[in-house]
């Protein structure tokens, strides 16, 4: 049985609030507590439905959210500044929250639905209209990762021959998680798009290979020693090409392997840094970075991969200043990975023991500061 679509506003801190609301801007729960840890918070917030986005009243992403982003796999819509007082209390006014933290949540939670509502509003015309309202919320849900409302269409309504559709039961079976037929996808392409290579480097190889003979058959005067020259030019490329088009077979033949091995595997992307040029044209909503140089970094991609990354892998460790910044940070000398030129493929049991150790830490520190916070 399916859940309903929520919208969640966080405001996270010593007390912690959350507010609920359904996918027509109506309030479903508000609540704070000091006691709302982000366990806590989860069960109680998933109880109610199925996460659609999160919504947050301050413009830096604060670290819980972060966390509840990361674990209930929706997006976290962020105001282009801090909200004001003033403006928080005229838009919940008429809700009458009990104190300051349900108020901040409340805002969030408005805001979000806000930002939302008109493509909630033009799906649901569409269903109505052809009579499909029974999609709603899987169409919503793909509608928010940039789906058309056409294409979300044709993918839940692809026809499936028998073959296909005793894969899907057996997915269904033992709850597969989508992420990984969305891997699983993408690898065939990779597979795809490497073999097309490969056969174009060595129809070249070919092509160059013919030319050099027919160069070589020339014998006169300068135009031998010119032609010799370009003889050794091509040489020189041929070895390089040769070169690229063993990577790549290479590279082929390790995402062909990591094909069958996906059950276990998690697919991270592998960055030079973190700069505006680097992430901008290569990072994706969801992704997992493996990074060389994390402290290579501009505020202006900082910000970006707030709204897009929750775990960095790192091959030099961060900066003081990038660890205040709310991502979880896994050493890659403790993750075991078998890795081609821009992609790394990552157990996920080990990646989520990791993940665990972050979190305890956290979790010491945080209670830590909090008894000193009590004490004095």
């Amino acid at each position: 049985m399916q859940q309903d679509l929520i919208i969640v506003g966080i405001d996270p801190g010593i007390t912690t609030a959350y507010a609920v609301l359904d996918v027509d801007g109506h309030v479903r729960k508000l609540k704070s507590s000091k006691e709302l840890a982000l366990n806590n918070l989860l069960a109680e917030i998933t109880n109610e439905g199925k996460v659609l986005v999160i919504g947050t009243d301050v413009k830096h992403i604060p670290g819980l959210i972060e966390k509840f982003s990361a674990k209930v796999g929706a997006k976290v819509i962020v105001p282009e500044e801090d909200m004001k007082v003033g403006f928080k209390e005229r838009i919940t006014e008429m809700y009458n929250p009990r104190d300051d933290h349900q108020r901040d949540a409340l805002a969030a939670a408005l805001h979000a639905f806000k930002e939302v509502q008109p493509m909630l509003q033009k799906v649901d015309e569409t269903l109505k209209r052809i009579g499909k309202e029974h999609l709603s919320i899987e169409v919503k849900l793909r509608a928010l990762k940039g789906y058309t409302i056409g294409n979300a269409l044709a993918f839940l309504e692809e026809p499936e021959d028998e073959a296909v559709s005793k894969k899907r039961r057996l997915k269904t079976a033992f709850k597969k998680p989508s992420r990984l037929v969305e891997e699983n996808k993408h690898l065939r392409k990779v597979n795809a798009t490497l073999a097309n290579k490969v056969a174009y480097l060595d129809g070249r190889i070919r092509d160059l290979l013919k030319k050099i003979q027919s160069l070589s058959e020339k014998k006169a005067g300068d135009i031998i020693k010119f032609k010799d020259k370009k003889i050794e030019f091509l040489n020189q490329e041929i070895t390089r090409q040769r070169k690229e088009s063993m990577q790549i077979k290479q590279e082929l033949k390790t995402t062909t392997a990591v094909l069958f091995e996906t059950r276990n595997k998690l697919m991270a992307k592998k960055v030079k840094n973190l700069g505006w040029e680097e992430v901008s044209k290569t990072v994706k909503e969801g992704d997992i970075l493996v990074v060389e140089d994390v402290n290579s970094f501009s505020d202006r991609s900082l910000q970006f991969l707030k709204q897009k990354v929750s775990i960095i892998i790192y091959r030099k460790p961060p900066a003081k200043e990038l660890l205040k910044q709310g991502f979880l940070f896994v050493n890659a000398a403790h993750i075991p990975m078998r890795e081609t030129e821009t992609l790394a493929f990552i157990d996920k049991e080990v990646l989520e023991r990791e993940r665990k150790k972050k979190d305890m830490l956290s979790t010491i520190v945080r209670e830590y500061q909090e008894e000193r916070q009590s004490v004095i």
